[in-house]
């Protein structure tokens, strides 16, 4: 059995888009592992956020990782424009209209990293087995869909749980992401349930008039001892 390392993302949609590129720098400096683009059409959730344009932007600032997470009815529609503008990774919802498993394969077929993202309360089906070696990462949404600053939910939790318990009975190893309220009280909930990789926003780092760099230098140092007390190697 093995433990990788802890990842840190940031969602780009918490930050102040004037400061885009200082806020950037900053983190990248401090080894962040990948910035989380929430992508919302309208339709699957009220909100719209941000499109495919700023992508190439993004890419002028940093090297991280770039995690597009598309909350949209027809995700299928998008996969190409974002790929064309530089994600590295795409996650869909398991909850949109379209076969979340064709688009996970489109995905896949385009040479980036899929993801497959779920909604608290929505039951895991036993179906995504057949998607897993497919899988880089799986979201678990600990809140609803396309803004900031959501009630927790813990059925998140309970959907990684479920999750994990698959990976582990098909030999799978994709990151599993806690993506939502995210803050020290919860780390222990979250590694336990076998997450490994955490979507940083207002409740962690981006705090109101807050230096946010040192506020993510002072989550890491939390979440990493407790990540080393309370995660979950692969297999168990």
């Amino acid at each position: 059995m093995t433990r990788r390392a802890l990842r840190l993302s940031a969602s780009v949609t918490c930050m102040n888009p004037l400061t885009y590129a200082e806020t950037m720098r900053a983190f990248d400096a401090q080894g962040l592992s990948a910035y989380h683009v929430d992508v919302c059409d309208g339709r699957f959730a009220k909100t719209f956020l941000l499109y495919p344009a700023l992508l190439p932007w993004l890419r002028q600032v940093t090297a991280a990782r770039l995690d597009v997470h598309l909350y949209c009815l027809q995700p299928s529609l998008y996969v190409d424009q974002f790929v064309e503008r530089g994600a590295d990774s795409i996650i869909v919802q398991l909850e949109a209209e379209e076969d979340y498993a064709q688009v996970v394969g489109q995905i896949a077929r385009k040479g980036v990293r899929a993801g497959l993202g779920i909604l608290p309360g929505t039951p895991v089906p036993d179906s995504i087995r057949e998607v897993l070696p497919l899988l880089s990462m799986v979201v678990a949404n600990t809140v609803g869909p396309a803004f900031a600053g959501q009630p927790y939910d813990a059925r998140g939790l309970q959907t990684m749980d479920r999750v994990r318990a698959l990976c582990d009975q098909e030999g799978a190893a994709p990151e599993l992401v806690m993506d939502g309220a995210v803050n020290g009280e919860r780390l222990e909930a979250a590694f336990s349930s076998g997450a490994d990789h955490l979507v940083l926003g207002t409740s962690s780092v981006f705090k109101a008039r807050a230096d946010w760099p040192a506020e993510l230098r002072a989550f890491r140092a939390i979440a990493q001892a407790s990540f080393e007390r309370f995660g979950r190697p692969h297999g168990s």
